[in-house]
């Protein structure tokens, strides 16, 4: 999240549970990836003055949540996955955090985010904390970690799904080019005008 934002204002282990419930976070998080569904000044208080004000979230912050959570589909992802916006908004949060680290995985998949730093043995945290995220997940009903491959592979475009993509982005790419240098308008043109083009342009 730190590389996405590029900031280092986040707050750590509980405290950022329950700073999710605002939603401001998670819509800055979705500006990242798809920046045209949640523009930066869509995102309701920002700075978050409004929410450490009030020591809480008003209800105008749900529509930060609703911004992520269609974000999120929009790349795809799984929709188990995807908490309730009511859940996010009153703090339960468990879920969210296993989102936010399916959405991490599910993005750099996509070549859309950074890759995830292993943090085996690097990453401490009080034995207070442990205790208390030990007992919340003992009866939570998230999926294990090991199931995310298999539950993101089902979601995950196939290569010759890419392939297509790929191609159909060059072609209007070299299409929108040739036409701009080109005065004349209506002139149409084929595959092989295009084939042709590009091969001149790596050349």
């Amino acid at each position: 999240m730190v590389e996405c934002l590029r900031t280092t204002d986040i707050p750590e282990e509980i405290q950022l549970e329950q700073n999710l419930s605002n939603g401001v976070l998670l819509a800055r998080l979705a500006n990242f990836f798809a920046p045209d569904m949640v523009p930066l000044n869509k995102i309701f208080d920002f700075d978050q003055s409004r929410y450490k004000k009030d020591g809480k979230p008003c209800y105008r912050h749900t529509d930060n949540i609703v911004m992520w959570a269609g974000a999120a589909r929009a790349m795809r992802l799984p929709e188990v996955l995807i908490p309730e916006t009511v859940d996010i908004y009153e703090g339960r949060n468990i879920n969210t955090i296993f989102c936010l680290y399916a959405l991490a995985l599910h993005l750099f998949r996509l070549r859309r985010g950074p890759p995830i730093r292993l943090q085996a043995g690097n990453a401490q945290f009080p034995e207070s904390v442990m205790e208390e995220m030990h007992e919340r997940l003992k009866d939570s009903d998230i999926p294990a970690f090991g199931e995310l491959s298999g539950m993101l592979d089902t979601t995950m475009p196939s290569d010759k799904d890419a392939h297509s993509m790929a191609i159909y982005k060059i072609n209007k790419a070299l299409n929108s080019k040739v036409t701009s240098q080109c005065p004349q308008k209506g002139i149409k043109f084929s595959r092989m005008h295009t084939f042709q083009y590009l091969q001149q342009y790596l050349d």
